[in-house]
């Protein structure tokens, strides 16, 4: 059960984690049109490309300030999870690494937060599981 303290976290982690995102899709849209209207070696093209990143720093703060907001099992839990999401995708992304040496076809970096995202569901559930 959700004391009133953690209620009020969880809805301002969701008030952050939108306003970061509408942010991010601002700053995406606003390099796309400024990389389709650059000249090809424009000097700025890499500090540009990666201005809508810096606002995805947001959700890091987001979620560690709600995390913080959290009881010590809850806590427990999210510490598990991450640290469940950590290895996994570290085992999983190395692994792979591995199996492009031998064949199996490259993959673009914007897999790996898909990989993330589906070791922390995992890791949610296998935590969940084990504080029962």
């Amino acid at each position: 059960m959700d004391t009133t303290e953690t209620k009020k976290a969880k809805r301002r982690l969701w008030i952050e984690l939108a306003v970061a995102y509408f942010v991010f899709l601002g700053a995406l849209y606003g390099c796309t049109l400024w990389f389709l209207r650059a000249k090809p070696g424009a000097p700025w093209k890499y500090l540009i490309g990666a201005v809508p990143v810096v606002w995805l720093a947001c959700v890091s703060g987001s979620m560690t300030r709600f995390i913080r907001c959290l009881d010590e099992l809850k806590q427990k839990i999210a510490l598990d999870t991450l640290a469940f999401a950590f290895a996994g995708t570290l085992i999983l992304t190395f692994a792979y690494g591995f199996l492009e040496n031998f064949g199996v076809p490259r993959l673009s970096w914007i897999h790996v937060p898909l990989v993330m995202a589906a070791c922390v569901i995992a890791g949610s559930i296998i935590a969940k599981a084990r504080y029962r």
